[in-house]
């Protein structure tokens, strides 16, 4: 294993570590010592707030790799080839890989990039992207509502809800509405009570929105 803190590319800079595992080992013997030492290092730098990139042929694909779970434990991410590295591989194993720290997935290019058009051998120079800046990332978060306090507060309670409304709907949908009117009812029947329990917490304005939207699936 070797590593070299190269300043540039994310404020603080960036650890590259590299490392051969032994051919016909796999997770067995040394290569168990080195991935130990490895898992050591990286952290090491974490506590430290260091950012890494670890590269290597690891003789075997990084789920093998990570069958006991390690690579969560250090906060890595792993970024394989779209093609084989290796010719020397059987036809689709991918053994030259990245590891990325979680830290970097914004700022790293999508997937590693192989060099086609060289002559090396046996194995194919691959190569990621350090970006100056981060990448938009989106993530569909829902939205939940916050848990009703079951503690009610003293004081008056404010007026029922408008069941006298929607009352006649809901006897109708019921009976002889469709899927999508019983639907509607269930949602009309759920923001009551949730009104309901609300008004009695006293929960108004603002304060209120955070607590509201269970009636609003649709």
């Amino acid at each position: 294993m070797v590593a070299a803190h190269v300043h540039t590319g994310v404020p603080g800079g960036v650890v590259v570590i590299s490392t051969y595992l032994h051919t016909e080992l796999d997770m067995e013997g040394e290569n168990i010592a080195i991935i130990w030492a490895i898992v050591e290092y990286l952290h090491l730098l974490n506590r430290k707030g260091f950012d890494w990139i670890l590269g290597g042929d690891f003789q075997m694909t990084w789920r093998e790799l990570d069958k006991h779970g390690w690579m969560t434990t250090v906060n890595g991410f792993p970024m394989e080839p779209p093609v084989p590295t290796c010719i020397e591989s059987l036809h689709g194993t991918k053994i030259d890989y990245m590891i990325v720290c979680s830290n970097l997935l914004s700022r790293v290019s999508g997937e590693m990039e192989v060099h086609m058009d060289t002559k090396l051998w046996p194995h194919r120079p691959a190569s990621i992207q350090l970006q100056a800046v981060d990448r938009p990332v989106w993530a569909r978060v829902l939205a939940e509502p916050r848990p009703i306090d079951r503690r009610t507060p003293i004081g008056c309670c404010r007026p029922p809800w408008m069941w006298q409304e929607v009352l006649p709907f809901l006897c109708w949908a019921g009976e002889e509405g469709s899927r999508k009117d019983l639907s509607v009812a269930w949602d009309a029947v759920l923001e009551g009570l949730e009104a309901e329990l609300l008004d009695q917490r006293d929960l108004t304005g603002r304060r209120r929105q955070q607590y509201a939207g269970r009636g609003q699936g649709g």
